[in-house]
């Protein structure tokens, strides 16, 4: 079965270009002299051979950071958090040093459609042609056209039918990176999907999903190359809705988020709804004061910083564009949806607080939903969890959503309590 259906759909009438009038943070709008400020004292660093002489520079100094490092953290009382172990502690500093330079000389992660060592495990998607087209209302964009992408299986290729005619369950994930980081590789973003893989116990596809840094990259790109993978799924594997998980972790959730308002609203009636969403970490208030994210309470305790962010959403907005669109910025433009969802965070993140009230309104609004909280755990322990130090609460947080998408009402929203 082809899912594609004809529909009379208009351009949306909230279009990304028109400014909202509605304010979703509760710390302010964002200090954008501040970020001037800022990206001109980085801009030499952003450039040759400022950019060069800068990682050398990281380079040549990178072991006795880690020495100094090893050497602060080792008693407890020197640690970011007092219930922390010395991994965990070392780990995040280690973590910012690499975070730390991307943002700083903002380092434009190498794409490709080649497969490289991935081989058959690495595939090309190219937009579906359709009548009528899966890419309408605001997604629709004049200049963002939807692209040619990649994506990787794990842990192995998946074939239609290899499983004997017996259904199989296959998730659809996305990487974080703020969208201007990551890839669907293993090297990139490869541990949480394996993990991910393994509870599920079906394939899991990561997609390679453009980034805002490259050429009129910014948003709707992400969400076409979510619908372009998404439709691959349905038609050209021919695995049903009631079988696709979609995940994704902090700007790769806000992706899932996008997708599933898009299937509800714009998109109504091309494409059906998945069996469920799962979300860790999600960046769903790209408004926030990022100034404001630096002093906060538990800013030492995580390696999401403001200028990062920042870079993040400026260059996702479209020029012109308003943060606080209901695609962009999800908190405070919570959605009734058929879709149940699993959301994951951690009590040491600095966006713990926008998860909290994300889940509870959406719940409100009679969204299944269930949140998961990790104890003291930093940002997206679903993504580094190994390179921080919390492989074994990850892995738990991944068996509860997979014991969560088995219970799921599947088609009808249902309220649950959290």
């Amino acid at each position: 079965m082809v899912y594609n259906t004809p529909s009379l759909m208009t351009r949306s009438s909230l279009p990304i270009f028109q400014k909202s009038r509605i304010h979703t943070s509760n710390q302010g709008a964002p200090d954008t002299n501040h970020y001037k400020m800022e990206a001109q004292n980085y801009g030499r660093l952003t450039r040759q051979p400022y950019k060069f002489l800068y990682g050398t520079f990281l380079i040549i100094t990178l072991p006795l950071q880690i020495l100094y490092i090893f050497l602060y953290r080792k008693p407890k009382h020197l640690r970011q958090h007092p219930r922390w172990t010395y991994l965990q502690a070392t780990g995040l500093d280690i973590f910012l040093i690499w975070w730390k330079y991307t943002s700083t000389v903002r380092y434009v992660t190498p794409k490709s459609l080649k497969p490289g060592f991935l081989k058959d495990r690495f595939i090309v998607i190219s937009p579906p042609s359709t009548t009528p087209s899966i890419y309408r209302g605001i997604v629709d964009d004049a200049v963002v056209r939807p692209s040619t992408i990649g994506a990787a299986w794990y842990p192995a290729v998946y074939t239609p039918g290899s499983t004997g005619g017996l259904a199989q369950q296959i998730t659809i994930h996305f990487h974080g990176g703020a969208y201007v980081l990551g890839g669907c590789r293993p090297l990139e973003s490869g541990w949480g999907p394996e993990v991910l893989a393994k509870h599920m116990k079906g394939p899991v596809l990561q997609v390679q999903y453009r980034l805002s840094v490259e050429k009129d990259a910014h948003f709707p790109a992400a969400l076409q190359d979510g619908l372009t993978a998404y439709h691959y799924v349905l038609n050209h594997l021919k695995v049903g809705p009631e079988n696709v998980i979609l995940s994704g972790e902090s700007a790769g959730a806000n992706i899932v988020l996008a997708m599933i308002r898009y299937l509800s609203e714009d998109g109504k009636g091309l494409l059906p709804s998945p069996r469920a969403g799962l979300l860790w970490s999600p960046w769903v208030d790209l408004t926030l004061n990022h100034l404001t994210l630096d002093s906060h309470p538990r800013a030492n305790t995580d390696y999401m910083k403001g200028s990062l962010l920042e870079w993040g959403a400026s260059s996702f907005t479209p020029p012109g564009g308003d943060r606080s669109h209901p695609y962009i910025s999800f908190l405070g433009h919570e959605f009734k949806s058929q879709v149940p969802l699993f959301i994951q965070t951690g009590t040491a993140e600095v966006l713990y607080d926008d998860h909290v009230k994300f889940a509870s309104s959406m719940k409100a609004m009679g969204t299944e939903v269930e949140l998961m909280e990790i104890k003291d755990a930093p940002h997206d322990t679903f993504g580094a969890g190994i390179i921080l130090g919390w492989v074994k609460e990850a892995e738990a947080a991944v068996s509860n959503a997979v014991a969560f998408v088995g219970k799921a009402q599947y088609g009808t929203p249902k309220d649950k309590r959290i």
